[in-house]
């Protein structure tokens, strides 16, 4: 349990927030870092940023070229399932004019400009 400053416990995985510090309680450890933010983003709504689909794809596989890695390796460095990253890898059998005017809309979009559900169905057409 973590104590705060009005003596009572945050359960375990609760934020608590100390000035600008924050800390989670994770398994056996506390880890607290500096959020260095707070003070300008109490007031703001936080905007969700989201990823281009076809460039996230070719970073895995420079990763997986690179480490020499197998999916299911890369899967479990991302915490997340093999068909996942095989649902991204497969984006890149896209036609090459569609993922070049897919990455030429950039990265880190505040909207979800192009799904990658949208580009799946373009691969069974």
């Amino acid at each position: 349990m973590i104590q705060c400053k009005d003596g009572k416990s945050s359960e375990k995985g609760r934020f608590e927030q100390r000035e600008n510090w924050r800390a989670k309680r994770v398994s056996q450890r506390t880890i607290l870092w500096l959020d260095v933010g707070t003070e300008e983003t109490k007031d703001k709504r936080l905007s969700k940023r989201f990823r281009n689909p076809i460039l996230l794809a070719r970073e895995l596989l420079t990763t997986i070229e690179l480490e020499d890695l197998s999916r299911a390796d890369l899967a479990r460095k991302l915490g997340c399932s093999r068909a996942r990253v095989t649902q991204l890898l497969n984006l890149l059998n896209l036609p090459q004019e569609l993922q070049l005017e897919i990455r030429s809309m950039g990265d880190n979009w505040d909207r979800q400009r192009v799904t990658e559900r949208q580009l799946r169905r373009r691969l069974t057409d």
